[in-house]
Protein backbone atom coordinates (compact mmCIF):
# COMPACT_ATOMS: atom_id res chain seq x y z
CA UNK A 1 0.00 0.00 0.00
CA UNK A 2 2.89 2.17 -0.03
CA UNK A 3 4.52 4.17 -2.73
CA UNK A 4 7.58 5.84 -3.16
CA UNK A 5 7.96 9.13 -5.85
CA UNK A 6 11.13 10.49 -6.38
CA UNK A 7 12.53 13.92 -7.62
CA UNK A 8 15.58 14.47 -8.74
CA UNK A 9 17.75 17.56 -10.97
CA UNK A 10 20.11 15.44 -12.53
CA UNK A 11 21.21 18.49 -14.97
CA UNK A 12 20.64 16.60 -18.09
CA UNK A 13 19.02 13.72 -19.29
CA UNK A 14 21.47 11.30 -19.74
CA UNK A 15 21.92 11.35 -15.65
CA UNK A 16 18.18 10.79 -15.26
CA UNK A 17 17.71 7.85 -17.24
CA UNK A 18 20.77 6.14 -15.42
CA UNK A 19 19.05 7.46 -12.04
CA UNK A 20 15.32 5.96 -13.48
CA UNK A 21 17.23 2.61 -14.35
CA UNK A 22 18.69 2.58 -11.04
CA UNK A 23 15.83 3.78 -8.61
CA UNK A 24 13.17 1.53 -6.96
CA UNK A 25 10.54 4.62 -6.99
CA UNK A 26 6.48 3.90 -8.73
CA UNK A 27 7.06 7.89 -10.01
CA UNK A 28 10.21 10.16 -11.28
CA UNK A 29 9.86 13.98 -11.22
CA UNK A 30 13.10 15.11 -13.33
CA UNK A 31 13.60 18.36 -13.60
CA UNK A 32 16.65 20.11 -16.42
CA UNK A 33 16.45 17.15 -18.64
CA UNK A 34 17.35 19.29 -21.71
CA UNK A 35 15.71 17.52 -24.50
CA UNK A 36 14.63 19.49 -27.22
CA UNK A 37 10.98 19.30 -28.86
CA UNK A 38 11.07 16.15 -31.57
CA UNK A 39 13.48 13.15 -31.82
CA UNK A 40 15.09 14.05 -28.61
CA UNK A 41 12.02 13.94 -26.77
CA UNK A 42 10.62 10.60 -28.39
CA UNK A 43 14.06 8.77 -28.34
CA UNK A 44 14.19 9.13 -24.38
CA UNK A 45 10.39 8.29 -24.19
CA UNK A 46 11.26 5.09 -26.13
CA UNK A 47 14.49 4.45 -24.46
CA UNK A 48 12.32 4.74 -21.28
CA UNK A 49 9.74 2.18 -22.75
CA UNK A 50 12.11 -0.12 -23.63
CA UNK A 51 13.30 -0.15 -19.68
CA UNK A 52 9.74 -0.65 -18.72
CA UNK A 53 8.89 2.74 -17.90
CA UNK A 54 6.45 5.73 -18.72
CA UNK A 55 7.42 8.68 -19.79
CA UNK A 56 6.58 12.05 -20.28
CA UNK A 57 8.84 15.08 -21.56
CA UNK A 58 7.99 18.98 -21.19
CA UNK A 59 10.66 20.10 -23.71
CA UNK A 60 13.21 22.71 -22.79
CA UNK A 61 14.07 25.94 -24.52
CA UNK A 62 16.36 26.32 -27.03
CA UNK A 63 18.17 29.62 -27.29
CA UNK A 64 19.10 31.18 -30.05
CA UNK A 65 22.80 29.87 -30.05
CA UNK A 66 21.61 26.11 -29.73
CA UNK A 67 21.81 26.27 -25.43
CA UNK A 68 19.36 24.34 -23.77
CA UNK A 69 17.56 25.08 -20.87
CA UNK A 70 15.34 23.15 -18.56
CA UNK A 71 12.94 20.86 -19.23
CA UNK A 72 10.79 18.81 -16.89
CA UNK A 73 9.57 15.05 -17.34
CA UNK A 74 7.08 12.83 -15.38
CA UNK A 75 7.73 9.09 -15.49
CA UNK A 76 5.89 6.04 -14.01
CA UNK A 77 6.67 2.17 -13.89
CA UNK A 78 4.94 0.68 -17.21
CA UNK A 79 2.56 -0.87 -15.46
CA UNK A 80 0.78 2.22 -14.21
CA UNK A 81 -1.11 4.50 -16.31
CA UNK A 82 -0.62 7.97 -16.91
CA UNK A 83 -2.49 10.34 -19.09
CA UNK A 84 -2.63 13.63 -19.83
CA UNK A 85 -5.78 15.74 -18.15
CA UNK A 86 -7.66 18.32 -20.26
CA UNK A 87 -7.28 21.00 -17.68
CA UNK A 88 -2.67 20.23 -17.97
CA UNK A 89 -3.32 20.46 -21.71
CA UNK A 90 -5.13 23.34 -22.53
CA UNK A 91 -2.99 25.57 -19.92
CA UNK A 92 0.00 24.14 -20.60
CA UNK A 93 1.05 27.23 -23.00
CA UNK A 94 0.96 29.27 -19.98
CA UNK A 95 3.41 28.18 -18.25
CA UNK A 96 7.53 29.22 -18.94
CA UNK A 97 8.94 26.83 -21.44
CA UNK A 98 10.11 23.93 -19.83
CA UNK A 99 9.40 24.36 -16.42
CA UNK A 100 6.68 22.99 -15.65
CA UNK A 101 4.64 19.12 -17.16
CA UNK A 102 2.43 17.19 -15.13
CA UNK A 103 0.62 13.73 -16.16
CA UNK A 104 -2.36 12.19 -14.44
CA UNK A 105 -1.08 8.95 -12.57
CA UNK A 106 -3.73 6.01 -12.35
CA UNK A 107 -2.27 5.00 -8.81
CA UNK A 108 -1.89 5.91 -5.28
CA UNK A 109 -5.98 5.94 -5.03
CA UNK A 110 -9.23 5.95 -7.02
CA UNK A 111 -9.16 8.32 -9.63
CA UNK A 112 -5.21 8.11 -9.45
CA UNK A 113 -3.18 11.27 -8.75
CA UNK A 114 -2.02 14.08 -10.79
CA UNK A 115 2.05 14.42 -10.35
CA UNK A 116 4.10 17.69 -11.78
CA UNK A 117 7.58 18.28 -12.05
CA UNK A 118 8.26 21.92 -11.77
CA UNK A 119 11.75 24.01 -12.33
CA UNK A 120 11.77 27.28 -10.62
CA UNK A 121 14.12 29.78 -12.41
CA UNK A 122 17.72 29.52 -10.75
CA UNK A 123 19.96 32.74 -9.66
CA UNK A 124 16.91 35.02 -9.55
CA UNK A 125 15.54 34.11 -6.01
CA UNK A 126 11.62 33.21 -5.22
CA UNK A 127 10.56 36.78 -5.60
CA UNK A 128 11.55 37.70 -8.74
CA UNK A 129 9.08 38.13 -11.19
CA UNK A 130 9.45 35.32 -13.83
CA UNK A 131 8.84 32.53 -10.77
CA UNK A 132 5.86 34.83 -9.30
CA UNK A 133 4.70 34.29 -12.67
CA UNK A 134 5.50 30.51 -12.74
CA UNK A 135 3.84 30.25 -9.30
CA UNK A 136 0.79 31.45 -10.79
CA UNK A 137 0.26 29.78 -13.88
CA UNK A 138 0.93 26.63 -11.79
CA UNK A 139 -2.10 27.51 -9.69
CA UNK A 140 -4.28 28.61 -12.94
CA UNK A 141 -3.70 24.67 -13.89
CA UNK A 142 -3.77 23.10 -10.57
CA UNK A 143 -7.44 24.92 -9.90
CA UNK A 144 -8.37 23.30 -12.99
CA UNK A 145 -7.83 19.70 -12.04
CA UNK A 146 -10.73 17.21 -10.85
CA UNK A 147 -8.27 15.30 -8.22
CA UNK A 148 -5.73 15.33 -5.62
CA UNK A 149 -1.96 16.44 -6.74
CA UNK A 150 1.64 15.93 -6.25
CA UNK A 151 4.26 18.45 -7.14
CA UNK A 152 8.04 17.49 -7.25
CA UNK A 153 10.41 20.16 -7.86
CA UNK A 154 13.65 21.82 -7.76
CA UNK A 155 12.39 25.10 -6.72
CA UNK A 156 15.70 27.04 -6.32
CA UNK A 157 14.18 27.97 -3.09
CA UNK A 158 14.20 26.53 0.67
CA UNK A 159 10.75 25.20 1.87
CA UNK A 160 10.29 28.74 4.18
CA UNK A 161 10.96 30.75 1.28
CA UNK A 162 7.99 29.28 -0.96
CA UNK A 163 5.82 29.80 2.05
CA UNK A 164 6.56 33.40 2.31
CA UNK A 165 5.44 33.48 -0.65
CA UNK A 166 1.80 32.75 -0.12
CA UNK A 167 1.55 30.43 -2.88
CA UNK A 168 0.91 27.48 -0.51
CA UNK A 169 -2.45 28.66 0.70
CA UNK A 170 -3.41 30.09 -2.82
CA UNK A 171 -3.36 26.35 -3.83
CA UNK A 172 -4.01 24.37 -0.84
CA UNK A 173 -0.40 22.88 -0.51
CA UNK A 174 1.31 21.55 2.09
CA UNK A 175 5.29 20.95 1.72
CA UNK A 176 6.55 17.89 2.70
CA UNK A 177 10.68 18.25 2.12
CA UNK A 178 13.43 15.80 3.40
CA UNK A 179 15.21 17.63 6.93
CA UNK A 180 18.50 17.03 5.24
CA UNK A 181 20.28 19.23 2.29
CA UNK A 182 19.65 18.47 -1.19
CA UNK A 183 22.15 20.87 -3.20
CA UNK A 184 24.91 23.08 -2.20
CA UNK A 185 23.76 22.85 1.97
CA UNK A 186 20.26 23.58 1.33
CA UNK A 187 17.09 21.50 0.67
CA UNK A 188 15.80 23.19 -2.90
CA UNK A 189 14.64 19.30 -3.88
CA UNK A 190 11.23 19.00 -1.65
CA UNK A 191 7.44 18.15 -2.88
CA UNK A 192 4.37 20.00 -2.13
CA UNK A 193 1.24 17.99 -1.48
CA UNK A 194 -2.64 18.69 -2.07
CA UNK A 195 -3.83 19.07 1.57
CA UNK A 196 -6.74 16.71 1.19
CA UNK A 197 -4.17 13.86 1.14
CA UNK A 198 -0.89 15.36 3.13
CA UNK A 199 -2.10 13.27 5.94
CA UNK A 200 -1.18 9.92 3.89
CA UNK A 201 2.29 10.96 3.35
CA UNK A 202 4.95 8.93 5.56
CA UNK A 203 7.83 10.51 5.27
CA UNK A 204 10.37 12.31 2.82
CA UNK A 205 13.80 11.30 2.72
CA UNK A 206 16.97 12.51 0.80
CA UNK A 207 18.90 10.16 -1.36
CA UNK A 208 22.18 10.91 -0.73
CA UNK A 209 24.16 8.27 -2.50
CA UNK A 210 22.50 8.56 -6.26
CA UNK A 211 25.73 9.62 -7.22
CA UNK A 212 24.27 13.05 -8.52
CA UNK A 213 25.78 16.67 -8.00
CA UNK A 214 25.29 18.91 -6.87
CA UNK A 215 21.67 18.03 -6.65
CA UNK A 216 20.60 14.59 -4.62
CA UNK A 217 17.13 13.48 -5.08
CA UNK A 218 14.43 13.63 -2.49
CA UNK A 219 11.84 10.74 -1.90
CA UNK A 220 8.04 11.17 -0.55
CA UNK A 221 6.62 7.81 0.76
CA UNK A 222 2.30 8.05 0.72
CA UNK A 223 0.03 5.54 1.17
Amino acid sequence: GLFALDTLNPNAWGAGADYMNRSAADVIFTQEVKLPSGDPCNNAEQTARNAKWKLAVEPCLVTAKGGKSAGTAVATRSYIGMSLPKAVEHSQGLHAKGHFGMRRVAAMGKGGIHCGSAYLFSGVGIAAKCNLDLLDTMAFTIAGLVGPWILGGDWNCTPAELEATGWLKKIGGVVHAPQTATCNGKVYDFFVVDATISHNVHGTYTIGDAGLTPHSPARLIIR
